[in-house]
Parts: C-alpha cells; structure tokens; sequence
C-alpha cells in the first residue's frame, strides 16, 4: 500500500496555487484531434531536452513518434483514446503532461514531461499525478489495496538483443557463490568455475584494461591481449 501523506498533499496544494492565477490555467483530457497533435509536438520538442546525461532519446525516432500519434488518435468503443493525454497548461505554455492508458483498476503510464521555463519549480508533475489520480478514482489518497508481482519482460528483437537478453545482472549471494569472490571485488581470473567473459567492443580502443583483483579496492593493470587471451574473451557489442 503506498499512500500520498497529508504534508505532501498540502505542499502539492501550496504549489498549484502559484499556478493557478497564470492567465487560462487549467486540467483537461486532451479529446480533440488538434489538442492531441499539439501536445504531442510539444512533447516530442521538450523530451529530448529532459533526457538526463545526453542519453539517447527513444521519442527522436520516427517509428516510434509515429505509433504514439496513432494510439493517442485511435478511437475506442466509449469515446475515449487508447492513449489519453492528460495536461496543465495556461493560454502560452503546455505546463506538464500525463499520457497512458487507464481502465476501471488501472492508470498505467506512457509517457510524461514537464515545462523548461521557471514554473518547473511548483512540482507540475506530480500536481497533474494528483489531478489524474483524483479524476480517474475520486481518490483523496493514493492507495495500491491490492499486491501484485511486478516482473520485466525482454524480448530480443536483433542480435545485440538476444545476446542482452540473457546478461543480467546476478543477485549479490549467487555472484559470490559462483565466483568465489566478495560482490565488489569480483575478478575475472581465478573464479571457481569457468564463467564466459564478453568485452565491449568498443573498448578495443584501449590497449590496457582495469580489472578488478578479487578484493574491494583493488585494480589491477593489464594489457588487451593478456586479458583477451587468458579469458579466451569475446568482444561483441554490449552497450545498447
């Protein structure tokens, strides 16, 4: 269960109050072709821009801009959209929006941003949370009554993909159990069974490698060629 508490609420409350006296400001459900077109452009503008470490943004791709527009179109049997929009905007400016699809158990987000210009600082996204929330449920708590198992799905869709697919991440107690070393000081010499070693291919451009030597803290120094040899390494690209 996970609940909105009082002082969160009132703090929300107190932002969305400098907001409200902006010219026009208002919470609405985009049902118009023309109001979901300009949203979406703004969207498609603004997200790349909130993309944190210069991290490549999905959203620039065309096929996958062209699918949203057309879920956000599509029509379903009550009226509604398979994707809806929900924003806050004023008479100039899209504030913040809330896109996903929404059943009578559930609203499952899409995608959502919020404004660059100085009114980022009144928390419009989680005040449009709470107005999506409050419209969807009547809910003056947001509260999860029900547990359910949360799990990824990966499915490979290239040769990069079915070789990420299966490289995950082991739990802590299974890395130390299998390797025989400390979660932090994991080597890739001298663990206790043989463990195919993969090398990112672009770091064939360096001709030392750093690799851990079996004990946190310590680095140990090596040639490409000693690294690659010894492990009998593959080099592929792992980076998505």
């Amino acid at each position: 269960m996970s609940l909105i508490s009082d002082s969160l609420r009132r703090r929300l409350q107190r932002k969305e109050r400098k907001l409200q006296p902006l010219v026009g400001y208002r919470y609405y459900i985009a049902s118009e072709d023309v109001d979901i077109t300009r949203l979406l452009d703004w969207f498609f503008r603004v997200k790349p821009q909130r993309m944190a470490q210069q991290l490549p943004s999905v959203f620039a791709e065309a096929d996958v801009q062209e699918f949203i527009r057309g879920a956000c179109m599509t029509k379903l049997a009550d009226g509604s959209r398979a994707i809806e929009i929900h924003a806050l905007e004023r008479d100039e400016e899209v504030i913040a929006i809330f896109a996903g699809v929404a059943d009578d158990h559930r609203f499952s987000t899409m995608f959502n941003t919020y404004t660059l210009s100085r009114k980022a600082k009144f928390s419009p996204g989680l005040t449009l949370m709470r107005h999506v929330i409050h419209h969807l449920y009547d809910y003056k708590l947001l509260v999860c009554p029900d547990y359910e198992p949360i799990f990824d799905s990966f499915i490979p869709l290239s040769v990069r993909g079915r070789f990420a697919v299966g490289a995950q991440m082991m739990k802590p107690a299974e890395a130390e159990r299998v390797t025989g070393f400390k979660v932090g000081g994991i080597s890739p010499f001298g663990q206790r069974r043989p463990v195919k070693t993969v090398i990112e291919q672009s770091a064939l451009a360096h001709e030392e490698f750093y690799v851990n030597g079996g004990q946190r803290g310590l680095q140990v120094r090596l040639s490409q060629s000693d690294v690659r040899d010894t492990l009998k390494a593959v080099a592929t690209d792992v980076i998505a």
